[in-house]
């Protein structure tokens, strides 16, 4: 489930991607998972569910199937993803099959919706999550290729026919008429943590940090402050050497510390493409484009990809160099 925001004004969508089994309690029927209220509610008990979740009012909801993803992915001529970790499943009671090896990949309209339908890693939805993430970014790169015009009249037939919304049409035409701008793309995943309770597994909302995020990138105005002031002692920086050499791992931790950052650690985690490096977060804004300036290089980028509740993940890639005031 993913919130999208359309913001013309700032030529910006941002999606939420909201865990299935995020805790939330539905009314007169107690504690449950956020993706029980669309079976046990309806459509329209799912938004009410989100909107008391976020605290974001809605304008209404837009229900797409498997075979939306799969003849979108076909329309653009398939979307190229990087597989991090091997994905091995068979489940041949739902004709279910995946395996798709480490690398580089371009993913056919079938291919695509087992890819973001697989949850068998370490971290079960919350890697969905970031695996949908990162397909939609894929996407909206065909998406917004010079090519948008050509990939229009399908993208509308795909809708029509794939898709259930309460949308007038107006909002609709407007959404597609965003692809022509080219807007920039962010992503974000709800904050939380994993938890089990009364033998069910939950992700536990976090509303501190969630409202944090929701006034500052989502503009929610109960809940909008400034937190570009955030010292370097409050950000935690997690470093994956995707790609990198150990010494220049090495030299990388080195100047970050001696650029004040004082939570800068090195950890393990699936995710990034080894020739590239890319920092995340889903933050302070402000707080990212720092460490940019103070590492030197890598792509930025906004999206909940990166280590679970780091303020900013550095996928460290075989493009990396040392900081030159970091030394050796």
């Amino acid at each position: 489930m993913i919130l999208a925001q359309l913001d013309p004004e700032h030529n910006t969508v941002r999606m939420l991607s909201l865990p299935r089994d995020t805790q939330v309690r539905l009314a007169d029927l107690g504690v449950h998972k956020l993706n029980a209220a669309i079976a046990l509610q309806g459509a329209d008990g799912l938004q009410k569910a989100v909107e008391q979740l976020t605290g974001l009012k809605l304008s209404g909801y837009l229900l797409i199937n498997l075979n939306a993803v799969h003849d979108l992915t076909d329309a653009v001529g398939g979307v190229q993803v990087y597989v991090a970790e091997a994905m091995n499943y068979d489940d041949t009671a739902a004709n279910l099959h995946i395996h798709f090896p480490v690398g580089t990949r371009r993913l056919t309209g079938p291919e695509a919706a087992a890819y973001i339908r697989f949850r068998h890693d370490a971290l079960g939805d919350i890697g969905r999550v970031k695996r949908q993430q990162a397909f939609l970014r894929a996407l909206g790169k065909e998406l917004l290729s010079p090519q948008v015009m050509l990939h229009l009249p399908a993208l509308s037939k795909i809708l029509s026919d794939d898709t259930r919304t309460d949308a007038t049409q107006g909002a609709v035409s407007a959404a597609l008429g965003m692809l022509v701008s080219h807007p920039n793309l962010e992503t974000y995943l709800y904050p939380g943590r994993f938890l089990t309770q009364d033998g069910v597994s939950y992700w536990a909302p976090d509303q501190v940090t969630a409202r944090r995020l929701l006034g500052q990138q989502f503009g929610n105005s109960v809940t909008e402050h400034h937190f570009s002031d955030t010292s370097p002692v409050e950000v935690s920086v997690r470093v994956v050497a995707t790609g990198a050499k150990a010494e220049v791992v090495r030299g990388v931790l080195k100047a970050l510390t001696q650029a004040g950052e004082h939570n800068v650690q090195l950890v393990r985690s699936t995710g990034g493409d080894p020739a590239r490096t890319v920092l995340l977060s889903q933050g302070d804004p402000a707080v990212l484009e720092r460490i940019h300036r103070e590492l030197g290089f890598g792509e930025t980028r906004i999206s909940g990809e990166g280590v679970l509740n780091a303020d900013v993940t550095i996928w460290l890639g075989s493009d990396a160099q040392i900081p030159l005031f970091g030394g050796h």
